[in-house]
């Protein structure tokens, strides 16, 4: 894990999001799927939020402290932030001990953090996420589809020539085992954002052509999102 830190340490230093940030079509899916899901909530919280584009979009009835465990990173977050004149409060934290945090929170999410964990170190995030989710409240957890074959494919490769910039990922189909000894129950799996791989494609005949393996084989979403609620 402390090697892990430190790849995210390195990839947030060479960005730098004060001024100019891309939202994409999977933070608009995450916004779109706590607020449906959760249209009663009020107060949230990102774990592992890097600098929060989420929550940087979400309704502002939502009020939404970001953690992370990035000193430098909760920095650009305040930035980005400030500049878009919205109010947040940054909590430097590291999520597997969430001990320190008094507040729950009637959603908990995040996007791109567990898939990086194995079963056994899931297991101890979800606990540790649960001790600052309400009772009746919901975890909003997104992950990379690995059963969406081009992203599989992209990531494959990238990892065979040393040109993946993030940690590794583990293939999330469900979270069955890992809740099973939990008070928290999975109620719903959400696949979306289903246009993300083929606009970032530069090429325009890739582009088309991706276009249509698209429509012949029914490619699934790039992001799997799992709706957990506490007991």
């Amino acid at each position: 894990m402390d090697n892990q830190k430190q790849i995210w340490e390195n990839f947030w230093q060479q960005h730098d999001y004060t001024a100019e940030y891309e939202i994409k079509e999977y933070h608009w899916d995450i916004k779109n799927v706590i607020e449906d899901f959760c249209k009663q909530a009020q107060t949230s919280i990102e774990i592992g939020s890097g600098i929060g584009i989420t929550s940087l979009i979400l309704s502002d009835k939502l009020q939404c402290p970001l953690l992370d465990f990035d000193k430098g990173v909760l920095q650009k977050a305040s930035s980005l932030f400030e500049w878009k004149q919205k109010k947040a409060q940054f909590i430097c934290c590291d999520m597997f001990h969430l001990d320190t945090v008094k507040e729950k929170y009637d959603v908990v999410f995040n996007s791109g953090v567990i898939e990086h964990y194995n079963v056994k170190q899931r297991v101890m995030l979800l606990r540790e996420y649960q001790k600052v989710l309400k009772q009746g409240g919901v975890m909003v957890i997104a992950v990379p589809n690995h059963y969406c074959i081009p992203y599989k494919l992209g990531y494959v490769i990238l990892r065979f020539l040393g040109r993946w910039k993030y940690p590794k990922e583990y293939a999330i189909k469900d979270l069955s085992f890992e809740l099973q000894d939990m008070d928290l129950y999975c109620t719903d799996i959400v696949i979306t954002s289903d246009n993300l791989i083929e606009d970032s494609i530069g090429n325009k005949y890739l582009k088309r052509l991706y276009h249509y393996l698209k429509m012949i084989f029914k490619f699934q979403g790039y992001l799997r999102i799992f709706i957990i609620k506490n007991k």
